[in-house]
């Protein structure tokens, strides 16, 4: 996804990872996080809902991992 503006994105998932492939932003909450291009974040689930605030247009991937299951 492309965002150039802010954007909530809302953790439905037990793991949610957001990547910035280009472009840095700031993720908002008690404690701001900034991350950069190639960064990753992971957010568990008790992160609802994260603004994300982008620096200037930026790429992000946001993967949301609903179960992990292990393989027997």
């Amino acid at each position: 996804m492309m965002i150039s503006t802010s954007t909530d994105i809302h953790s439905v998932a037990d793991v949610t990872l957001i990547l910035c492939f280009d472009g840095e932003i700031t993720v908002a909450g008690a404690a701001p996080v900034r991350i950069g291009p190639r960064d990753t974040l992971l957010l568990g689930p008790d992160a609802l809902k994260r603004c994300l605030e982008p620096a200037r247009p930026a790429t992000l991937f946001v993967i949301r991992i609903d179960r992990i299951a292990a393989n027997d």
